[in-house]
């Protein structure tokens, strides 16, 4: 398997640890009610909701999220909003820009991991396929 490499330089773009970003996730449910988490980190990544915030999987319609730059470059602003599918225990919402990732217990109550993938200071080398 192939090994990351880490481009080094001093700007922002190079140096994700001097942003902080606001994740923010509106749950929309089907009685057309609303919920947002709103957290602040320096990460790209997060657990946005826990299993402890009691939010049920059978009554989310959709949901709208947004990750933002908030230095004072404010380079970067992403936003996406999917229809939610209860069916499933485990799903995985992605575009170019937000990968996030819905898990359900067995009580009904979700989980929400999200990641910024726009934005990424590696480049992957693959292996040839043979």
């Amino acid at each position: 398997m192939s090994k990351p490499i880490n481009i080094c330089n001093s700007s922002n773009f190079f140096d994700p640890k001097n942003i902080d970003y606001l994740f923010k996730l509106e749950i929309i449910f089907k009685d057309f009610t609303k919920k947002d988490f709103v957290k602040l980190t320096k990460a790209k990544y997060l657990k946005i909701i826990n299993f402890e915030n009691n939010i049920l999987a059978d009554e989310i319609k959709s949901f709208y999220i947004s990750i933002k730059d908030i230095t004072e470059n404010n380079i970067y602003n992403y936003s996406s909003k999917f229809d939610f599918n209860s069916d499933i225990n485990n799903k995985v919402y992605k575009n170019n820009d937000i990968y996030i990732e819905f898990r359900v217990n067995s009580d009904k109550k979700i989980e929400c991991n999200c990641s910024l993938t726009a934005i990424d200071n590696r480049i992957f080398i693959t292996p040839p396929n043979y």
